[in-house]
C-alpha cells in the first residue's frame, strides 16, 4: 500500500496545478486592457489643434470659435516609442446662446516633454454619451525632447 499512497500523492499535486492553471487562464481574458480607440486614416481638422508644454508636459491647445466646447482626456495609451493621447471634444449646446469669439482651450495631457506624443481628437454632439464608439483622428504629434545639460554654476 505505501506505493499505492505514493501513487496518488503526486495526482493530487497535477490536479491542483492543473485547476490553478485553469483559474489563471481564464482571469487574464478579464483582466486585459480594452482594445484601443479606432482611428480615422485622416487628420482631425474641425479645429486648430496646436502641442504646447507647460510645467514639463504637452499641453493640448484647441482655438474654438465659441467658449461652449469642452475638452476632456478620454485615454492614454502607449505606443511604439511613445504616448497616445486620446481627447473627447464636445460641441455646446446648441440650446445656450454663446458669444461668437475666439476662444483657447487647453487641457494637460500628463505626459513628459521628453516622451513622444501623438493626439487623437474627436468631436462629438454635446449630449452624446461618455462611451461613443465615435472614432478619433490624428490631430498633433510632438517628438520627445531631450534636456540640454546645464554647465555647472
Amino acid at each position: 500500500m505505501p506505493d499505492a499512497a505514493r501513487f496518488h500523492h503526486p495526482l493530487r499535486l497535477f490536479a491542483a496545478a492543473a485547476i490553478a492553471a485553469a483559474s489563471a487562464i481564464s482571469f487574464i481574458g478579464c483582466a486585459s486592457a480594452p482594445p484601443p480607440p479606432s482611428v480615422l486614416p485622416t487628420a482631425f481638422s474641425q479645429l486648430p489643434t496646436h502641442l504646447l508644454a507647460s510645467m514639463g508636459e504637452h499641453v493640448v491647445e484647441f482655438q474654438c470659435p465659441t467658449p461652449g466646447y469642452q475638452p476632456s482626456l478620454t485615454r492614454s495609451l502607449d505606443e511604439h516609442l511613445g504616448k497616445g493621447v486620446y481627447i473627447t471634444l464636445r460641441s455646446p449646446d446648441p440650446a445656450v446662446n454663446y458669444p461668437q469669439r475666439l476662444v483657447t482651450q487647453r487641457i494637460a495631457t500628463g505626459v513628459p516633454i521628453t516622451t513622444t506624443l501623438n493626439v487623437y481628437v474627436r468631436l462629438i454632439p454635446f449630449d452624446a454619451p461618455d462611451d461613443t464608439d465615435a472614432p478619433f483622428a490624428i490631430a498633433a504629434s510632438a517628438p520627445g525632447t531631450v534636456p540640454v545639460p546645464q554647465p555647472p554654476t
